[in-house]
């Protein structure tokens, strides 16, 4: 779970979905800008950007278990 600030100020807790890929979108039901006239707020689409740690910044004990675990 993270907190996305929203234009408003404001901030909402969004749920990652597990297995997610890169590039994914969720939308935010009515969380979007107001509509001017109507004021009816629209929905806002956010763009998942996964970004995984290098080996190097792992601690060796994970690393040499992912070895293990992980196909070749």
């Amino acid at each position: 779970k993270i907190d996305i600030v929203l234009l408003d100020g404001s901030s909402v807790g969004v749920k990652i979905p597990a297995g997610v890929k890169n590039g994914a979108k969720l939308r935010l039901k009515e969380k979007g800008v107001k509509n001017r006239k109507s004021g009816v707020r629209g929905d806002l689409y956010l763009k998942l950007t996964i970004i995984l740690p290098k080996l190097d910044e792992l601690e060796s004990d994970f690393v040499a278990m992912l070895e293990e675990k992980l196909p070749h």
